[in-house]
């Protein structure tokens, strides 16, 4: 990156700032003057295992997930331990099992959602 604004301004009802960047290689269909959306990515951990957000409930500073013992078992809390987050997903650095199944609410009442947890 070349330059952030300081100074937002708003655009469609979002807060944009203005940052210049420079690519690192030359790419034929860029212009002067052209705008873009650009994805930074500050970091990378390939093959960890990640869960939505949503998944993750807080009590008492412990990250908890819904697993079930077994198939057709009731619902238990697992406490996990959790590392780095984005917008939509968190990692797990320890406390679930690959063959785990999590469980969460989609936010549609009586609706809830599970998945079995993998690496990537």
């Amino acid at each position: 990156m070349l330059a952030i604004s300081h100074e937002s301004t708003l655009k469609d009802g979002i807060i944009v700032y203005e940052v210049k960047v420079l690519p690192g290689g030359r790419i034929p269909e860029l212009r002067s003057g052209m705008t873009a959306d650009v994805l930074v990515i500050t970091g990378s951990k390939p093959g960890v295992m990640t869960i939505p957000r949503k998944a993750v409930k807080y009590k008492d500073g412990d990250a908890l997930v819904s697993v079930k013992a077994a198939a057709g078992g009731k619902l238990t809390e697992k406490k996990i331990i959790v590392g780095s987050t984005n917008e939509s997903t968190i990692e797990v650095v320890s406390g679930l099992a690959d063959t785990d199944t999590v469980y969460y609410s989609t936010g549609i009442a009586k609706e809830r959602s599970g998945f079995n947890v993998s690496s990537d």
